[in-house]
């Protein structure tokens, strides 16, 4: 069950502008390189924490040179404002109980307060976001191209033709070209994950496993998350719909 914070946090994060006006005033504690959706944009690129959004990012970058694209905002308001700015919308999926308790560990982990204090409860709130944002994926398909988080580790080519195709990019992906992009990208955010504390590196390790895993089995116990798994392979049917 969220609390009124909560519940005021989710509603600013729908709310196009409740969400610029929070943009604004916390916008000297963000990434320099996080910005709003922009009408002179080329894409906007999202999904929810913890589903490849860093990697397929870094990747786009590489093989779509000059192109401009916001991303890493994470909110049904970042896709309101790309979709009213006419920018064309890429949104990433992954598995809700592998997204969520990713994300519970890096809340519960890292240096600032996470949401709750307990794990269940931080479990529920993080469980209830991923509903609200796929549900709105869901409900605006027709104006958004999925990107499953598992084809972005097995298919690259793939990955990167349909977002050639969002921006109407008249380019071929060739898979010898790609191949080096995609093993230079590897190697550099292995340099660049190693340098982090093991709670927000996205690199494996033995304590991130067995906390995710203790986190698997509570959250199994919540009745939502079947809610969610029937979410999620909708998602996964619109997918299959696509043609290159």
């Amino acid at each position: 069950m969220l609390n009124l914070w909560n519940q005021a946090e989710l509603l600013c994060k729908r709310n196009i502008l409740f969400y610029r006006i929070w943009f604004f005033l916390n916008k000297n504690k963000l990434d320099p390189n996080i910005k709003l959706p922009d009408k002179k944009d080329d894409l906007y690129l999202d999904g929810y924490p913890r589903s490849g959004n860093t990697y397929l990012k870094s990747v786009v970058s590489s093989v779509f040179e000059n192109i401009s694209f916001a991303h890493h905002l994470h909110t049904i308001a970042g896709m309101k404002l790309a979709k009213s700015r006419r920018v064309p919308c890429i949104i990433i999926f992954r598995k809700p109980i592998d997204a969520v308790t990713s994300l519970a560990f890096t809340k519960k982990n890292r240096s600032v307060s996470p949401l709750s204090t307990d794990v269940e409860i931080l479990l529920q709130q993080l469980l209830d976001e991923w509903l609200q944002y796929y549900q709105y994926v869901l409900n605006n398909h027709y104006n958004i191209t999925l990107l499953n988080f598992e084809m972005i580790k097995t298919d690259e080519i793939k990955v990167l033709q349909i977002v050639a195709n969002t921006i109407q990019l008249n380019k071929t992906i060739k898979e010898e070209h790609l191949r080096d992009i995609v093993l230079e990208n590897k190697l550099r955010m292995k340099r660049k994950e190693t340098m982090k504390e093991d709670a927000i590196s996205s690199l494996p390790n033995e304590n991130r496993r067995n906390q995710k895993k203790k986190y698997k089995a509570i959250l199994a116990g919540d009745p939502k998350l079947r809610e969610a798994e029937q979410l999620f392979e909708k998602l996964v049917q619109v997918t299959k719909g696509y043609s290159l």
